[in-house]
């Protein structure tokens, strides 16, 4: 904790806080390039791996299968906590 005081912005203000979030937008904004470059090379990698066909064995199937499940799994919870944890629909 000691060293982490350096880090920590005294007198807490309206002003600092203000600082703190337009410092954080642009290291978010600054982000944005290599994220991209990152999307881009991923999504390429996807279409060789879909063109060959000897690739896609059992392994690489079945975790597929499992990564679209998990993502249903997770949409599906979402919408049941937005419809405040009814499954059958929205309170009217």
């Amino acid at each position: 904790m000691e060293r982490n005081k350096t880090y920590i912005k005294e007198p807490s203000s309206v002003e600092t806080c203000q600082l703190l979030a337009k410092q954080l937008f642009y290291t978010r904004l600054a982000s944005i390039p290599r994220r991209y470059e990152a999307f881009w090379k991923e999504l390429d990698s996807l279409k060789e791996l879909l063109k060959t066909k000897e690739a896609w064995n059992i392994e690489n199937a079945s975790m597929a299968a499992l990564i679209g499940v998990e993502c249903y799994a997770w949409f599906f919870g979402g919408e049941i906590i937005g419809r405040g944890f009814t499954i059958t629909g929205y309170h009217v």
